[in-house]
């Protein structure tokens, strides 16, 4: 029979282990954190040969950068803005900038423009699974993951 000490030094070892596995675990199997977006799920649909993905992923790129654009400058309007409400004491809100609209148009409209870009690379026979891809790339872009919506919380008395 084992005594107390014994089990409790085998038990000690034993933990620690478990612990040392652990870490080594989250240190060397940690997700991959920024970088690019992952391309949809979708583009394996299209059956693409590799001249058409090359043109794609050029494609994906150039609407990247613009999306980019389009943000960073919509989040200095934004910031300017908010900023208003530290520096006066009115209540009333300030009209949302025309610009700030006209970016989100952009963005809209370059979006849409970036599908026909990609629906013209495609061959006749690959176009037939062109609206489940824009419909795949939407419901992604839009947060919309195939989901239920969540329903609404009740008000609580």
């Amino acid at each position: 029979m084992m005594d107390k000490l014994t089990f409790y030094r085998y038990a000690s070892i034993g933990l620690l282990v478990l612990n040392l596995a652990i870490l080594a675990f989250f240190f060397l199997y940690r997700p991959m954190v920024g970088g690019e977006n992952p391309p949809p799920p979708s583009l394996d649909m299209l059956d693409m040969d590799e001249a058409q993905r090359d043109a794609f992923h050029g494609l994906a790129t150039e609407h990247q950068a613009i999306m980019r654009s389009a943000n960073e400058r919509q989040k200095e309007l934004l910031n300017q803005y908010f900023s208003h409400l530290a520096e006066t004491d009115k209540t009333a809100p300030l009209k949302l900038p025309a610009v700030y609209l006209r970016l989100e148009e952009e963005k809209i409209s370059s979006t849409y423009a970036h599908f026909l870009q990609i629906k013209r690379l495609l061959r006749p026979e690959q176009r037939a699974q062109f609206p489940t891809f824009v419909h795949q790339s939407l419901s992604r872009i839009l947060g919309n993951n195939g989901k239920r919506p969540r329903r609404p919380q009740r008000k609580r008395k």
